[in-house]
């Protein structure tokens, strides 16, 4: 899967400063915490496609469409707000396919994560994500019995 440039400048401004937060307040931490990039599809892309055909007219914050066919003489005004997006995008049928993705790609970083490091024997993972990343772990946390097997302990996400 590809990553993108800006999601590994995240990661690494992430990285960077949770390094300084530790070695400040926290140094009995130091080295004990290690951040890894999952990349994720674009699960928005197809969403916001359609949303620009249907509506022709983005506002700033808004999504507006300007057709005056109600019978009144009045624009119609749809507001969408675009933190919206990534649940409208959760509903269409591809966005399963992603958690099926993101939730093996989860997997495959945390067994090469084990591997190069044998002495980390907590099998305690965080996860953070941005506002789309954080959607999919949600819901792969959620619907973690569909996406994968429950039988496999060496998995992350189960």
């Amino acid at each position: 899967m590809h990553t993108d440039t800006s999601k590994l400048a995240d990661c690494q401004t992430l990285q960077h400063s949770l390094c300084n937060v530790i070695n400040t307040l926290c140094p009995t931490y130091r080295n004990r915490i290690e951040i890894k990039l999952v990349p994720c599809p674009q699960v928005c892309a197809d969403i916001v496609s359609t949303l620009v055909g249907a509506l022709p007219s983005v506002g700033t914050g808004r999504w507006m469409d300007h057709q005056t066919d109600t019978g009144y003489g009045l624009d119609a005004q749809i507001d969408i707000p675009f933190e919206l997006i990534p649940v409208l995008a959760s509903q269409t049928k591809k966005y399963g396919d992603a958690l099926k993705s993101v939730c093996a790609e989860a997997n495959a970083v945390f067994h090469e994560f084990r591997c190069n490091d044998p002495s980390f024997t907590h099998n305690q993972v965080t996860v953070i994500g941005d506002a789309v990343g954080s959607l999919i772990a949600y819901d792969i946390l959620c619907f973690r019995d569909d996406i994968e097997d429950p039988t496999d302990s060496t998995n992350v996400i189960t």
